[in-house]
């Protein structure tokens, strides 16, 4: 599968396919005035060989009359190998069912010749606009993803009825929960007695809570973890949400335990 937008040094490559050389030549001629890199073929199969060869592209303004293979054939023989370009069929002679199918098969515009050039131009700018867009979300949320799979800390993802939507294998650790079973779970199944009302009174809280909360979690055995712990609050489609940071803290204070014992001695001995 090729999978590229924005080509190489950052210009957009476009593919013209039409067995009329001068329909090649004039829209060749128009778009390389736009900074897109242009190349054409005269039949599908041309097409196909050099998709292969020139690593994809951004765009595809495809005739559905070729010598050898249908327009709409095309595309679809295209999409397998470029899931991401931006395809535009072109036709002299339209008919309703190759409107809808193509369409439907994820072109995003279907121009009868003869070409009206602003149009194509719009179409295919902002078809590509929001191609890159998607994209730009995509690597966005693989970045979250990232982060939030390797945080050392635990973190948890907490609804407005106060259940689990979501949370990473640091949580899973400290709370000794494995697999599905914090999914929809109340996030105060995770907080002692001694720590639910304090818990309760940050997922309250509609804006950030700044600075850090100590509070007692309940690991899956039934004992007691010290937590350190931020809540902060954000909105998405219509509903709100709270992010918990957890962080065990009993290693820490049993270390500060002992130090302050070792001084205690100290001073007793002098």
């Amino acid at each position: 599968m090729i999978s590229m937008l924005g080509g190489y040094d950052g210009l957009t490559r476009l593919l013209i396919v039409d067995d009329d050389a001068g329909v090649c030549e004039t829209l060749g001629d128009i778009f390389s005035t736009m900074d897109f890199q242009v190349d054409s073929a005269a039949t599908g199969g041309e097409a196909l060989t050099k998709a292969r060869l020139n690593g994809g592209y951004d765009a595809a303004l495809l005739d559905i009359r070729l010598p050898d293979i249908d327009g709409l054939e095309l595309m679809k023989r295209l999409r397998g190998m470029m899931p991401e370009t931006v395809y535009v069929l072109i036709t002299g002679h339209a008919t309703v069912s190759n409107t809808v199918e193509a369409l439907k098969e994820g072109a995003s515009g279907y121009f009868i010749k003869p070409i009206v050039i602003d149009e194509m131009l719009h179409v295919v700018s902002g078809a590509l606009e929001k191609q890159r867009l998607r994209r730009q979300i995509m690597e966005s949320a693989e970045r979250y993803r990232s982060l939030f799979e390797s945080s050392p800390d635990g973190i948890l993802i907490i609804d407005e009825d106060g259940k689990i939507t979501d949370w990473n294998a640091a949580a899973e650790d400290i709370f000794g929960l494995r697999d599905r079973e914090m999914e929809a779970r109340p996030a105060a199944h995770l907080m002692t007695a001694a720590g639910l009302e304090k818990f309760a009174q940050m997922l309250a809280g509609s804006e950030t809570r700044r600075g850090i909360v100590q509070v007692e979690g309940r690991h899956s055995d039934g004992s007691s973890i010290p937590l350190e712990m931020t809540v902060s609050s954000w909105g998405a489609a219509g509903r709100r949400y709270r992010t918990a940071i957890v962080r065990n803290v009993f290693e820490r204070l049993r270390l500060e335990q002992q130090l302050r014992h070792a001084q205690k001695m100290e001073t007793i001995g002098t």
